[in-house]
């Protein structure tokens, strides 16, 4: 548990150290942010310094499982309080802006692995699960596979989708604040 626990606190301090872009535009990767880019690196190296890092697989795969419930039951409820009152409310625009954002990026996504990267099948699975930062969808497109190559796919686009997603997500909101206000 060291190896954990030392991970989670150097992500923490990580996650709280600014960086400055060019513009001037500060951005963090956060808490969640940090902690993953040093659980990349601790895995990586397998420890922190004399303290290596053993996990059994069924740990892991628990670890797994009740992370994405926990995580899913979590969002649900967050987005459920308000389901019934936007929708309502006639804010339908926004469920099909949701619908064709989504629509049209998965398929620009797809078209790319397919004629610019060759990938397979199941890479595109993984891959697109992963540009989506999308846990789910990793579970189904593994559950059709014979093979972990959705998941490998996976690990190795999530790191940068998630990190980049992080850090746009806090540049966005500092772009449109200066030309929106």
């Amino acid at each position: 548990m060291l190896p954990f626990l030392a991970g989670l606190l150097f992500g923490i301090l990580l996650g709280a150290i600014p960086i400055t872009l060019p513009s001037g535009v500060q951005v963090r990767l956060g808490s969640a942010g940090g902690a993953f880019l040093v659980s990349l690196l601790v895995g990586h190296f397998g420890g922190i310094g004399p303290l290596r890092l053993y996990v059994p697989a069924a740990a892991r795969i628990l670890s797994r499982e009740l992370g994405l419930m926990l995580f899913l039951a979590g969002a649900g409820t967050t987005a459920g309080v308000y389901l019934v009152e936007i929708l309502t409310q006639g804010s339908w625009n926004l469920l099909v802006a949701g619908l064709l954002v989504t629509f049209v990026s998965t398929m620009t996504a797809l078209v790319l692995m397919m004629t610019v990267y060759k990938q397979t099948l199941l890479s595109m699975m993984g891959s697109l699960s992963a540009a989506m930062t999308n846990p789910p969808a990793l579970e189904a497109a593994q559950a059709q596979a014979e093979t972990d190559m959705p998941t490998v796919a996976y690990a190795s686009v999530y790191p940068v989708a998630l990190i980049f997603k992080i850090l746009l997500a806090q540049l966005l909101v500092e772009i449109l604040s200066k030309y929106l206000t």
